[in-house]
């Protein structure tokens, strides 16, 4: 593996990229998966009957989002190109997301 800086192809920002080789990398951003992350989290409220409205706590979506990057990111053991509704689903799970809803319902 070789840890590299670069220019990325597509928008020319400099960037660090660890990779094998310079074809596999393609500049990618987690805003671009803000949508299904928010649609990730209201599938699991759905799933478990939660109702009223749906708020996302900060450390609900950090947990989500490190547990995302380090179980699929570039140097796990399980790597993904891109994260896809079912993992961001079973990272939410993972993430106590539920377990913290529920308690706040019952408040």
């Amino acid at each position: 593996m070789k840890k590299l800086i670069n220019r990325c192809p597509s928008c020319n920002n400099v960037i660090l990229y660890i990779f094998s080789y310079k074809s596999q990398f393609q500049c990618e951003r987690l805003e671009k998966c803000a949508s299904t992350l928010y649609e990730a989290f209201a599938t699991v409220r759905q799933e478990n009957g939660l109702g009223g409205k749906m708020e996302i706590g900060m450390q609900d979506l950090t947990n989500t989002i490190k547990h995302a990057l380090v179980k699929y990111g570039a140097e796990s053991k399980e790597k993904k190109y891109w994260i896809d509704l079912d993992t961001w689903i079973g990272c939410v799970k993972r993430s106590g997301y539920i377990d913290s809803e529920v308690s706040f319902q019952k408040s």
